[in-house]
């Protein structure tokens, strides 16, 4: 965001402000640029001190009342149906700069070989091919209703607040409560959808996703995987009895059978199968999860049956991702180039 003012109490007000409707999930995490203008109060224009002037020019509730009008817009997760119908798809090679790249769905399934490379800003991304992306707000998810298919699994990667990402501010974070705003049932199949969520190791998080979330989204709970981080020798990053951090994070799993609209449809409705894993990986950097592919993959009908993953910061072949950085580990100094003969 961006706050427009000359004085650095304007801009103490207006972080109040922004912290007192985050706090309340009104506001949702992007990281788009709000601006807000006030305009000085001409009664209190004949201050003889400049210092005084800026001080008193501003008002606390009007600053705030603007804030108020501002986040309206961005408190629904849905767009009114007429809305929804103005969306417009584009094929990732009619990209020519930057700003196409934001908020709105792009198609790679017409990609020839394995992946494209996408020059762009004096960057170079790695694209793969199938399926298709969105970078944007998570709010902006009915984007990908009218062209994205049904979705066997959907994993979900929350940006959860915590003192850690506040302090370091590297990325926006969302409440429990914005994260029932997300609506899943949309991109249900009709034989049931495996749902994926990571959690942190904070006790009320695991319960939220587990009791609440979970039961909220329709979903029946089946157990969870471990994810050990280990060093390149194969170490625990941590010891397991570390008080402040674990070596290891959770994914919550779970399946969402679809709602019933007539009785023809139970004779269709699978039981979903599920065997705990332990998954032991090297930790990517930023929090990065490992890829879970190779591990969905033995649940879908067939391999490369749609998958969708939210707060995604990478591409996965013939997925659907959506998230403010979903390219961010696509660009070229993630990977090495290495000829295969």
């Amino acid at each position: 965001r961006r706050v427009h003012g000359e004085n650095h109490f304007h801009d103490l007000i207006c972080e109040i402000a922004y912290n007192i409707f985050n706090s309340e999930g009104i506001i949702s995490q992007d990281n788009k640029e709000h601006i807000i203008e006030t305009k000085q109060n001409n009664s209190k224009s004949s201050l003889s001190s400049p210092e005084e002037e800026e001080e008193n020019c501003l008002d606390l509730s009007s600053v705030l009342l603007k804030w108020s009008e501002l986040v309206k817009t961005f408190s629904k997760f849905e767009t009114p149906e007429n809305e929804e119908n103005q969306n417009s798809i584009i094929d990732l090679s009619e990209i020519t700069n930057m700003t196409e790249l934001f908020d709105q769905p792009i198609l790679t399934n017409k990609i020839i070989n394995s992946h494209s490379t996408l020059d762009i800003g004096g960057h170079k991304f790695y694209i793969p091919k199938g399926g298709g992306f969105l970078m944007s707000d998570i709010s902006n998810l009915y984007k990908i209703k009218q062209f994205a298919p049904k979705f066997e699994a959907i994993i979900i990667d929350p940006p959860y607040e915590n003192k850690s990402a506040k302090r370091r501010r590297a990325y926006s974070t969302m409440s429990l409560s914005s994260l029932k705003k997300i609506r899943l049932s949309p991109y249900i199949t009709e034989t049931g959808t495996y749902l994926f969520v990571w959690v942190t190791n904070n006790p009320t998080f695991i319960e939220f996703v587990q009791n609440d979330l979970f039961k909220h989204w329709g979903a029946q709970y089946l157990g969870f995987w471990v994810w050990y981080k280990v060093t390149n020798s194969l170490q625990l990053v941590l010891p397991l009895n570390s008080v402040h951090r674990k070596p290891y994070e959770i994914l919550l799993c779970g399946f969402i059978q679809p709602k019933k609209k007539d009785e023809s449809l139970s004779s269709i409705l699978v039981s979903p199968i599920f065997s705990q894993k332990v998954i032991i990986s090297v930790p990517g950097p930023h929090s990065r999860k490992p890829s879970l592919q190779d591990l969905i993959a033995p649940l879908l009908t067939k391999p490369n049956s749609p998958v969708l993953e939210l707060f995604a910061r990478n591409l996965t072949p013939n997925w659907w991702s959506v998230g403010n950085e979903v390219i961010k580990f696509q660009h070229s100094q993630y990977f090495i180039e290495e000829e295969i003969n």
